[in-house]
């Protein structure tokens, strides 16, 4: 049911493609580190994670015509406890999904709002979700500098 909602997000909505694979990927590493391993940091992750989204909405509310394209993913991320991936392990792909397409989608709406207020507080939750990536290969660093300049295109 949820994964046929994302699947029919708004077809307004603008899909990165490999952005939004590679950034998915990099959300499912992490969920699954915490879920393999007990970790204190692990409730300040799903904190950050969180606060991502609800400020990505607030872009998407501001910029009127994005709610229905965020919508779908936020559906997706509220109906699993509010992003808690630790007690959905059978949804960390699907919950991977909708967390890299909410950031993307807030990244463009931000830049629209031209950086919003709360644009600075967005940007250093997903630098540090980046900066604290478990796997270290060539190809995860490329992508999360990939993702980092989206952060600071204007």
């Amino acid at each position: 049911m949820v994964a046929a909602s994302l699947v029919g997000a708004h077809p307004l909505c603008n899909n990165k493609g490999d952005d939004t694979s590679h950034l998915a990927e990099i959300f499912h590493t992490l969920f699954k580190h915490y879920t393999l391993n007990s970790s204190p940091t692990a409730v300040d992750f799903i904190q950050s994670l969180r606060t991502l989204a609800g400020l990505g909405f607030t872009a998407c509310l501001a910029n009127h015509g994005h709610i229905a394209c965020y919508q779908p993913y936020l559906n997706c991320f509220l109906e699993h406890d509010s992003g808690d991936f630790r007690r959905h392990s059978a949804s960390l792909l699907l919950l991977s999904q909708a967390m890299a397409n909410m950031v993307l989608l807030a990244i463009d709406n931000f830049r629209f709002l031209c950086h919003a207020n709360y644009h600075n507080d967005f940007i250093n939750i997903v630098k540090n979700i980046l900066n604290n990536l478990i796997t270290n290969t060539s190809e995860k660093k490329e992508v999360t500098k990939r993702i980092a300049d989206l952060l600071q295109k204007k």
